[in-house]
């Protein structure tokens, strides 16, 4: 995996091109299990696993995704993401989860939001407007 975000890294000139070359090889070259948090027992396995195995539920390659991109020597966050009218602070279900992203610095202030499951024209911050970007730890 290492070995593989470090390439991406040499091959790209910038961090938005490596971030987007990285997000491209998760998509594209790992499957994905189309299964709702409540069949997993709201549990992921490992970035290695993941990776191993080449196939994850959108959770899994939203972590696996995050992983690469820091082993390139990006920031990255894994997000889960909710409906901007369901969120409380004091109250919280897992349930509300229905997408994931990964929160990348490309620069001197400039983040931007990769999915780790389809390649969008641009950035899901923008695309997922009145939604709830929440870290997930």
């Amino acid at each position: 995996m290492e070995a593989a975000a470090k390439k991406l890294k040499e091959e790209n000139e910038d961090e938005l091109k490596t971030a987007l070359a990285i997000q491209k090889l998760v998509v594209n070259e790992t499957g994905t299990w189309n299964l709702a948090l409540k069949y997993t027992g709201f549990k992921c396995r490992t970035p290695e696993e993941v990776w191993k195995s080449n196939a994850g539920t959108p959770l899994e390659k939203t972590v696996l995704l995050a992983t690469l991109l820091i082993k390139a020597g990006l920031s990255a966050v894994p997000m889960a993401i909710i409906p901007e009218k369901y969120y409380d602070r004091k109250v919280g279900s897992l349930y509300m989860f229905k997408d994931f992203a990964v929160q990348v610095k490309v620069g001197p202030g400039e983040r931007i939001y990769l999915s780790a499951t389809n390649i969008s024209s641009q950035d899901l911050g923008i695309s997922l407007s009145g939604k709830k970007f929440l870290i997930l730890d």
